[in-house]
């Protein structure tokens, strides 16, 4: 088979025929081979690493705006070995579509466009296309790898990790164990007392220091001794868990203390969206925890989660807060569009999910902020279901 698509500035699909029909052979038709090499060769790139290594060819046509005659002459002129079996309309100009339909009109090929919001290809003449998958078939073998480098995005630029199944039972069970909001707030301010400075960084002694759980902050420990993270003394205190044979590396005692307080402060909120969003079965190459070393100044900190939206086909940044008494927030919620746009492209999905409010008056004002910088705010469980509802 060999298929020839036209190329415009998006990629995806371009890409999501091409993985649909596997043909031997791609013809890049474009109208200009300087302005289009970067897509044709991100396409490309991301073609091989969904597996899909045909011939490529490139048909350029003889001016940056072609009328239809042009098209459909330059197609015609194309050696007998190079004569495309199905057309993609989909990605150049409305007269670039033009002549390509008349071209495969006159010649009997089968063309069709890809239409990603009724997730289709869709046939745009009386010829049968040849076997192809649906989009939507297509769409669940797609990554997060595969969509970035569509768009010219270097994924191994943002590191992370996929959470295992004890974080996030470990989410689940503190999102349960924080309804008691007053009484996990004062325990894990007890904590932080007890084992960190007031710059943030753990106290020499605090892996060995052991603090007394109170009842009603009994579950939220219990969800951090399953998770493996910390343990119960013989006296009853709640006490860090290190590594095995790590004891003596005070650098790993104080990333391990400081890590702890951080779960149980806020990161296990991060860990129950994950939760939600992988139970959903709509997200893949979901990792946690993502930071972009290689860009300081975007990163603000760090990505809580990374996923790719297969329900639109776009990369997804996403940033949770237990509430919202996290400080500068406007500044927070443009650096978390300015990391999406940069990192995932002009396309990818930017959102902000809020646990709950930490003063009513404030959700005017955050939703407000995210509307201005296109970031998508989930307020509470009732919004995060509807998100995430089939």
């Amino acid at each position: 088979m060999i298929l020839a698509h036209l190329v415009g500035d998006q990629t995806l699909p371009n890409l999501l025929a091409a993985l649909a029909l596997r043909p031997a052979c791609i013809i890049h038709v474009t109208s200009d081979a300087k302005r289009f090499a970067a897509p044709i060769r991100n396409l490309e790139r991301a073609l091989a690493l969904s597996g899909l290594k045909p011939v490529f060819h490139n048909l350029t046509l003889p001016s940056a705006n072609p009328s239809p005659a042009e098209v459909t002459n330059a197609l015609s002129a194309l050696p007998p070995d190079r004569r495309p079996t199905v057309l993609n309309l989909t990605g150049g100009t409305k007269l670039m579509f033009l002549g390509g339909h008349t071209w495969a009109e006159l010649n009997h090929v089968p063309s069709f466009y890809v239409d990603t919001a009724a997730r289709a290809f869709t046939p745009t003449s009386s010829l049968s296309l040849p076997p192809i998958r649906t989009l939507t078939e297509v769409a669940a073998e797609l990554t997060l790898e595969s969509v970035l480098t569509a768009h010219g995005v270097p994924s191994d630029k943002l590191q992370g990790h996929t959470p295992t199944d004890s974080e996030l039972a470990f989410g689940h069970a503190a999102a349960s164990a924080w309804t008691q909001d007053q009484a996990c707030s004062a325990w894990v301010k007890n904590l932080r007392d007890a084992w960190l400075l007031p710059n943030g960084y753990s106290k020499p002694d605090a892996w060995r220091t052991g603090v007394a759980i109170p009842p009603a902050a009994a579950p939220l420990a219990e969800a951090a001794v399953t998770a493996g993270w910390s343990r119960i003394d013989e006296s009853g205190k709640f006490v860090p868990q290190l590594p095995p044979n790590r004891a003596g590396d005070q650098a790993t005692r104080s990333a391990c203390v400081a890590a702890l307080v951080q779960n149980l402060e806020g990161g296990w909120f991060e860990l129950h969206v994950a939760a939600l969003m992988l139970a959903s079965g709509r997200f893949h190459s979901l990792s946690w925890s993502v930071e972009s070393p290689d860009r300081s100044d975007l990163a603000l900190g760090e990505t809580d989660i990374v996923a790719l939206d297969r329900h639109s086909l776009s990369p997804l940044f996403v940033s949770c807060k237990s509430s919202t008494s996290f400080e500068k927030p406007l500044e927070h919620i443009f650096s978390l569009r300015q990391r999406a746009t940069h990192f995932g492209g002009t396309f990818a999905q930017a959102v902000l999910c809020v646990s709950r409010l930490h003063y009513d008056d404030q959700e005017k004002n955050l939703r407000d902020f995210c509307r201005a910088a296109n970031v998508r705010l989930l307020l509470g469980e009732k919004e995060f279901a509807a998100w995430l509802a089939p």
